[in-house]
């Protein structure tokens, strides 16, 4: 007997489909709680991005109306369903700031004027479009934000920057801590 070509099972797709589901079923339907299972299985090992958009969703047909419109204020300006990479802008690098003083110095490096408005606002979050050219001729499309100094702010910041926008790679610049005798004022740590 042949090898058997073994079908492969498009997660992302199956989490869509469970929280239309989900969403839609009629508030009787006995076997919620397995789609609800079911979903978290498929999720598992999913980037954040390709799952979050559903979430909104799901949360809303799961609370009372009142809890419902408090996820509706959360994920205001974003996408409910999709993410689908093809359709976000496009940006070969990002850049997030945790404070005021990093995005404005971030914005001068990158020649944005201080006074120009953001080129996005997504659910509050401020994202300005550059290009830096590089040696050559070729340039580089960048986005800037700022995610704020607290982790649940940079992690809900840095949520919103993936699920919208599609990224080479992303940077978290700024000004860091560190004992004086490791490290010196103008020092670039990677880590």
């Amino acid at each position: 007997m042949g090898s058997v070509d073994r079908l492969r099972e498009d997660r992302e797709l199956s989490c869509r489909v469970l929280a239309d589901l989900i969403t839609h079923a009629p508030s009787t339907y006995p076997n919620l709680r397995l789609l609800l299972r079911d979903f978290q299985t498929k999720a598992e090992g999913l980037p954040a991005g390709a799952v979050s958009p559903f979430i909104p969703s799901i949360l809303s047909r799961l609370l009372s109306k009142e809890d419902s419109r408090f996820v509706d204020l959360l994920t205001r300006g974003r996408p409910r369903l999709g993410g689908e990479t093809r359709n976000r802008p496009k940006f070969d690098v990002a850049v997030i700031s945790v404070i005021n003083e990093e995005l404005l110095a971030s914005k001068i490096v990158f020649g944005v004027p201080l006074d120009k408005d953001e080129d996005y606002n997504i659910g509050g979050y401020r994202y300005w479009r550059t290009l830096l050219t590089r040696k050559g001729g070729k340039t580089l499309d960048i986005v800037l934000t700022m995610a704020g100094e607290r982790n649940v702010q940079c992690a809900i910041a840095c949520e919103r920057l993936f699920t919208n926008f599609n990224l080479g790679c992303c940077f978290l610049v700024g000004i860091a801590g560190g004992h004086k005798k490791y490290v010196k004022l103008g020092d670039v740590i990677a880590s």
